[in-house]
């Protein structure tokens, strides 16, 4: 896909900027999402989160999207106490 090899570019090639990391993780779990390819999308989200909790601070709005979106895809999989756990 698409975001896969951007990814894959920013990672490899070119100087880590954790900004386009992290949309780039965010922008893979909405698309597999919206495929209902939620395992995949849960690992993007996650990927988003490990970047996000090391640039930004605890309370920025952009970590609780985050945690929403796992929490949503976590509802998905009707696993509904990992959806409870993301949205605390």
């Amino acid at each position: 896909s698409y975001y896969r090899s951007a990814l894959s570019v920013e990672l490899g090639h070119l100087p880590e900027s954790k900004s386009n990391v992290i949309l780039l993780y965010q922008d893979t779990g909405v698309c597999y999402s919206r495929l209902k390819e939620y395992e995949e999308s849960l690992c993007a989200y996650d990927n988003c989160l490990e970047y996000q909790l090391n640039v930004l601070p605890p309370d920025h709005l952009n970590i609780a999207d985050t945690y929403l979106n796992i929490a949503l895809n976590d509802i998905a999989l009707k696993d509904y106490e990992n959806a409870l756990f993301h949205l605390e």
